[in-house]
């Protein structure tokens, strides 16, 4: 598909999957990230990074918002780090999305939410799938469902369609669990995510 364009709030493992097969098909894809030291070198001229970090004070610069402006199909993979009401960096998305969707000419078509099959909370063992209704019982998982609700309230206000996927283990290279726990015994990670992996009593990876 020719002429077709991404914005993807967050760069992780499963939003760089998704932009490497945008561009298989010949999209423009802009990506977002809190620290551009980390991912310069994967900027290219059909892949571009650009710092996010509405919680560091760093708001989308003026490329940022012509590049979101131009763009068909905006997906956001940020997971929630408060309530709704008082998380920085939800309550940033959704205003530049409300103000590029006011804009004349704005190209905006869909919305994709990246959540977590977490919301669902514990059947006891029982197969679940997207008809049961969820019942996290958990702060992260109540997160989870907030920000869901916030999307697609957002999606309602602006009249677009939006689909909220929620992702369960994310498998790759050197990404299996029994991986992360060497990896923890060998050498002890400063991330607070590998660290809370550690901890787990049980996963879905």
């Amino acid at each position: 598909m020719q002429g077709q364009s991404l914005f993807i709030f967050g760069l992780g493992y499963s939003t760089t999957g998704l932009a490497r097969k945008a561009q298989a098909e010949n999209w423009m894809v802009t990506l977002t990230c809190r620290s551009m030291a980390r991912f310069a070198t994967l900027n290219s001229p059909q892949h571009r990074i650009l710092e996010f970090d509405p919680a560091g004070g760093k708001l989308l610069n003026d490329d940022g918002l012509l590049a979101l402006h131009k763009s068909q199909y905006v997906i956001s993979s940020i997971p929630p780090v408060a309530a709704k009401l008082y998380d920085p960096v939800l309550r940033a998305q959704h205003s530049v999305l409300r103000d590029v969707a006011a804009q004349p000419g704005c190209s905006l078509q869909a919305l994709a939410y990246l959540s977590s099959t977490g919301v669902y909370g514990d059947w006891c063992g029982d197969w679940v799938d997207e008809s049961f209704e969820p019942r996290t019982a958990t702060a992260r998982g109540i997160l989870r469902l907030e920000a869901e609700v916030a999307w697609a309230t957002l999606a309602n206000q602006l009249q677009i369609p939006l689909t909220i996927f929620r992702l369960g283990g994310i498998y790759g290279p050197m990404r299996s669990v029994l991986h992360n726990l060497q990896q923890e015994l060998d050498t002890p990670s400063s991330s607070s995510s590998a660290a809370r992996r550690s901890r787990q009593r049980y996963t879905s990876r």
